[in-house]
């Protein structure tokens, strides 16, 4: 493959997962939204990206080129093939010639409906992973099953991406297997709160609210825990420490090192002559700007 196919390659692959992260969104999210997403796909161009899905009239936003931080709050919204936006293209009803034509088409409109309705694949409380191409062991719970054509699982994150949330396609999705549970990092294989319903049939209209309630209370709590960990790490209080290059990518890593936090395992010296800033500096810096230093450091 030529430099040229593989740059188109990379272009095409980048452009796709931002469609797909708006169409989880329900159609429209913050450039904000998007950039975080370009970081867990190592996307450092999201604002050429989306400028080249504007030019192909499959997305709208009113600047003409989005910069961050500057442009953060900036909606971003997905269009159908006739231009219109996927909200506004919702609200649009059907106008029949006469009472007959109206009820006639109505029971097509259903009928065609529900042939339409993708299967329910998960029920609520499975644990599965999402992002099933690639196997990214983004450990979640179901907590919502479609209930019309749109085929969206609510999704509750534990583990390294703990307190989380979003909304995933049902062919993004793989249940977890237990061998794949006990390959995840101590805090990942943690099982998760199993929300139940009172219906085999997956109908969300008869869920027991109060065990609903009550799962939900426990998730907080592990919630809670995670963070406690995440804070002790990223203040530099852990006495264990290692080099350089037992942290740079592409790895291997030693065991129970956090990968999204490579850095917060580095002693207070190694820390001010790869940055030349200390541990507490580098932390309080922006997200996006911290990954930035971390790239030039194989520590991203």
């Amino acid at each position: 493959m030529t430099d040229a196919e593989k740059a188109a390659a990379h272009s095409k692959a980048h452009q796709k997962w931002i469609l797909d992260t708006l169409k989880e969104n329900h159609g429209s999210c913050s450039y904000e939204k998007l950039v975080e997403v370009g970081e867990e796909h190592q996307c450092d161009t999201v604002g050429a990206m989306l400028k080249i899905l504007k030019n192909r009239k499959l997305i709208h936003f009113k600047q003409m080129f989005l910069m961050f931080p500057m442009h953060k709050d900036e909606i971003v919204t997905l269009l159908n093939n006739d231009g219109s936006s996927e909200s506004t293209a919702k609200k649009k009803k059907p106008v029949a010639a006469d009472n007959n034509n109206n009820n006639n088409n109505n029971k097509k409109k259903v009928e065609s409906a529900k042939k339409k309705v993708a299967p329910i694949l998960f029920k609520i409380g499975d644990e599965v992973i999402t992002d099933n191409d690639t196997r990214s062991a983004c450990l979640g719970v179901i907590t919502k099953v479609p209930t019309s054509g749109d085929g969206q699982y609510g999704i509750k994150f534990y583990g390294w991406k703990a307190g989380k949330e979003a909304n995933y396609a049902g062919n993004k999705l793989t249940k977890a297997t237990e061998s794949e549970l006990q390959k995840l990092p101590a805090k990942s294989t943690t099982k998760g709160p199993v929300l139940t319903s009172n219906n085999d049939n997956n109908n969300t209209d008869n869920v027991d609210n109060t065990s609903l309630e009550n799962d939900v209370a426990k998730l907080k709590v592990n919630d809670s825990d995670d963070k406690k960990v995440e804070n002790n790490n990223s203040s530099g209080d852990s006495s264990v420490f290692y080099t350089h290059d037992q942290l740079k990518h592409p790895g291997p890593f030693p065991e129970g090192v956090d990968v999204t936090k490579r850095e917060t395992y580095l002693s207070e010296e190694d820390t001010e002559k790869l940055f030349g800033m200390s541990k507490e500096a580098l932390a309080a810096m922006p997200k996006w700007k911290r990954n930035n230093l971390k790239k030039k450091v194989q520590l991203f």
